[in-house]
C-alpha cells in the first residue's frame, strides 16, 4: 500500500488544514507532518509576523524620537553648533555626535587620565566639526580615538570655522564677473591698463612741404604741359 501524500495537520493555534506532501519522499512525510502540528497554520504565522513588524518599528521609532530629543538637549546644553547636510543627515548625525562625545568623555575623562582643562580643549575642536557626514562616518568608532579623529578632520568637516563678514563688491556695468575679484583701486588700474602689448607712444604727425601740396588745376596744367605737343614745342 502507497504511503499517503495528503495530511490532516493539527496546527498549535488550534487550525486544521490538509497538506500535501507529494513532493517529499514517503519515508519523510510523517516526520514533517509532525513538524507542521507543532507549528501555527500559514495564515496565523502571515498576522503575528506581520504584526510583529509593526511592533519593532514602532519601537525602533520611539527609541530614535528618544534619542534624538536627548542628543538635541546636549547638543543645547553644551553649546554644540548646528550641523549641515541634508534633513535626514543632519537628524542622524545629531545623534551620532552625542553618543560618541559622550562616550569619549567616559572613556577618556572619568575612566582615563584626561583632565577638565583638558577634555575642554577637545571640545573646542569638536565644536566647528559641522558637516553630518563626518560625524556620521564616526559612529562605530572608538570613542577613547576621538582626539585622533579630530586631528584627522580636513578643512572641509569644518565648513564654518573661518567665517567671512566682508561683502562683495557690487558689480559695476560692463564689467566682468573676474573684474570684481579686485578691490576698487585694482579696479582702476585693471581699467586703465589694456590686456595685450604696452601702448606705444602716438606718433606726431609731421607737416608736408609746401612742394607737396598740389591742387586738382595744378595737377591738371602739369599733365597738360607734359602731352607730347606741347614737349615738340
Amino acid at each position: 500500500m502507497a504511503v499517503k501524500t495528503l495530511w490532516n495537520i493539527d496546527h498549535a493555534c488550534g487550525h486544521t488544514t490538509e497538506a500535501d506532501l507529494a513532493d517529499r519522499s514517503a519515508d519523510r512525510r510523517a516526520g514533517y507532518a509532525r513538524w507542521l502540528s507543532a507549528r501555527d497554520c500559514i495564515d496565523c504565522w502571515r498576522a503575528a509576523r506581520g504584526e510583529d513588524a509593526e511592533s519593532r518599528a514602532e519601537w525602533l521609532a520611539k527609541k530614535r524620537a528618544a534619542e534624538q530629543a536627548e542628543a538635541q538637549e546636549w547638543s543645547e546644553q553644551y553649546r554644540m553648533p548646528a550641523l549641515e547636510g541634508t534633513d535626514r543627515a543632519i537628524a542622524w548625525g545629531i545623534r551620532c555626535r552625542h553618543r560618541l562625545v559622550s562616550a569619549a568623555y567616559t572613556a577618556l575623562v572619568l575612566e582615563g587620565t584626561t583632565s577638565e582643562a583638558e577634555w575642554e580643549a577637545i571640545e573646542d575642536v569638536v565644536r566647528p566639526l559641522t558637516r553630518a557626514g563626518w560625524w556620521i562616518d564616526q559612529r562605530d568608532a572608538d570613542p577613547a580615538d576621538l582626539p585622533e579623529l579630530l586631528d584627522a578632520a580636513t578643512e572641509s568637516d569644518r565648513p564654518n570655522e573661518n567665517p567671512t563678514s566682508e561683502t562683495p563688491h557690487p558689480r559695476p556695468k560692463g564689467c566682468r564677473a573676474s573684474v570684481l575679484r579686485l578691490p576698487h583701486t585694482a579696479l582702476r588700474r585693471h581699467r586703465s591698463t589694456p590686456h595685450h602689448a604696452p601702448r606705444q607712444p602716438r606718433r606726431r604727425l609731421r607737416a608736408l612741404p609746401p612742394r607737396r601740396l598740389v591742387t586738382r588745376s595744378a595737377s591738371r596744367e602739369r599733365g597738360l604741359s607734359r602731352a607730347p605737343g606741347a614737349a615738340a614745342r
